[in-house]
């Protein structure tokens, strides 16, 4: 017999999955385009939107849904 509450967590669970969330993080590369988000230990690459140049050091803002990241671009 299936646990009712085991299925119903893992719904629960792809469904925050699929919510979209934000992430800030830090660049730390400008090429490639690279970000250490807030709280985590290392960088990753992402693409970058056309209309924004990343800098060093910029905080970067990113739309995150799933295995999505759109870059939001940077703020102060």
């Amino acid at each position: 017999m299936v646990d009712a509450f085991v299925v119903l967590n893992g719904e629960i669970e792809k469904l925050k999955k699929q919510q979209p969330t934000l992430k800030c993080g830090t660049v730390t590369s400008t090429s490639p385009f690279q970000v250490k988000f807030d709280g985590e230990d290392s960088s990753n690459t992402y693409k970058k939107p056309k209309l924004y140049t990343p800098t060093l050091n910029d905080r970067v803002c990113f739309l995150v849904q799933g295995n999505n990241y759109i870059c939001l671009g940077g703020y102060e």
